[in-house]
């Protein structure tokens, strides 16, 4: 289990969005007879299981709680064959936010379950198709309609779409703005104009701010961040101000919603902004919690098992961590070096204190991690090595462990406090 460490403001936001979830709740402000009632009671239901804050690799469907939240997700979905009133819609879009949310843990479900979502989404689509031929329209509920099913699609099946729809609202006031859209998705430039259009309705806004997490680059988050925030901050006072019962309930829906989004936003800037963190600071940590990092590093990696440290750094003649490589379930002896300089020479010495391990456990590789970026000699020395014995030798360098740890929140918060 990963917890988001690294990940301050998706934190905080997190925590915040829990906190104002309860109020809303205590306080009795949505009622069994509007849509919000649900939205909110799902929502409570899993922000207080935390499970927003896992990143579980689930095996064999083990995790019941996930298994529980699923099937509420699905009946949800289902409850939506019914709707014959085109308002109802926004009932439809605060659940596709939620399930965009929570796309990247769908994404660990097993193939079967993502088929099932994505059959329910397809069949859904077309049955909107068909109303949406019968209702008297216009672009905003059109351009929701689309993004909320379109945005699990790929590139050319949403730029279809658009044209479309341009072809529909030709010579209308969105003219301007499903144009810039589609030059957006179809070049990768990000016109600031279409946050800025005249459509001013919050659903509209955040099926754009979806499409550039789904095509924009990092400067394009930031800035749709900046817009969403005083948005949000306007509905929550508007959720205490409001007198009429039927439009606080639409407030709530349109807040959660957006709440969904500004989270999903804020994990994907700071994701991209550890991506282009260029060199952790291993040297800032000891020995010893250098081989507790790759110990951790193995021991949440599913490629591996069986994994155990075996104790103070120099006391293990060389072995400092044992480890199953679950595809050939062979041992693997392991060792980490956190020295500023590590030549061809100390990987060999390295080797021969090693050796009598590899060959006491019938270990079928050996790895040495070290805290330095591997110079072509160092890895030509390891293939030197490899091609005398009969074991497997592989070197993961800075590089390598930038790769898994900018991926691992979990660890960055651990070991380097980020």
């Amino acid at each position: 289990m990963r917890r988001p460490g690294s990940y301050k403001l998706y934190k905080t936001l997190f925590i915040e969005f829990k906190e104002k979830i309860n109020k809303i709740h205590e306080l009795g402000i949505t009622t069994d007879e509007f849509q919000s009632k649900n939205i909110l009671d799902l929502t409570k239901k899993i922000l207080d299981s935390d499970i927003f804050f896992d990143e579980e690799v689930l095996k064999n469907n083990e995790i019941p709680l996930f298994e529980n939240i699923l099937m509420d997700i699905l009946n949800l979905l289902n409850y939506l064959k019914g709707v014959d009133n085109w308002n109802e819609i926004y009932f439809w879009l605060v659940h596709n936010l939620f399930l965009y949310f929570w796309s990247n843990t769908i994404s660990f479900f097993s193939k079967e379950v993502k088929n099932q979502i994505n059959s329910i989404m397809d069949d859904k689509w077309r049955q909107f198709q068909d109303k949406i031929s019968k209702w008297n329209t216009d672009f905003p509920l059109e351009f929701v309609l689309g993004i909320s099913f379109l945005v699990w699609k790929e590139k050319e099946e949403i730029l279809t779409y658009f044209k479309n729809l341009e072809e529909n609202f030709k010579n209308t006031i969105f003219t301007d703005l499903i144009k810039n859209l589609i030059k957006f998705i179809s070049l990768d430039l990000f016109p600031i104009e279409i946050l800025h259009s005249r459509d001013r309705r919050l659903d509209t806004r955040l099926c754009i701010v979806i499409l550039i997490m789904k095509f924009g680059r990092l400067d394009d988050y930031k800035i749709a961040f900046k817009i969403l925030d005083p948005i949000l901050l306007d509905r929550w006072e508007q959720i205490f101000t409001k007198d009429n019962e039927m439009a606080k309930d639409s407030i709530v829906r349109d807040w959660i919603g957006a709440k969904y989004i500004q989270i999903s936003l804020a994990k994907k800037i700071e994701s991209e902004n550890l991506i282009k963190t260029r060199e952790l600071p291993y040297f800032s940590i000891s020995p010893r919690e250098f081989e507790r990092l790759i110990y951790w590093i193995l021991k949440s990696d599913i490629n591996w098992t069986n994994v155990q440290w075996r104790g103070a750094a120099g006391k293990e003649k060389g072995k400092d961590i044992f480890a199953v490589k679950i595809e050939s379930n062979r041992n693997w002896i392991v060792q980490a070096k956190r020295d500023k300089n590590f030549s061809r020479k100390d990987l060999n010495n390295e080797y021969l204190k090693v050796k009598p391990e590899i060959e006491k456990y019938n270990a079928e590789g050996y790895l040495i991690c070290i805290a330095k970026n591997a110079s072509d000699d160092l890895r030509k020395a390891g293939e030197e090595l490899q091609k005398k014995n009969s074991h497997i030798f592989e070197i993961w360098d800075s590089e390598d462990l930038n790769f898994i740890l900018k991926s691992s929140p979990l660890l960055l918060f651990e070991f380097f406090n980020i």
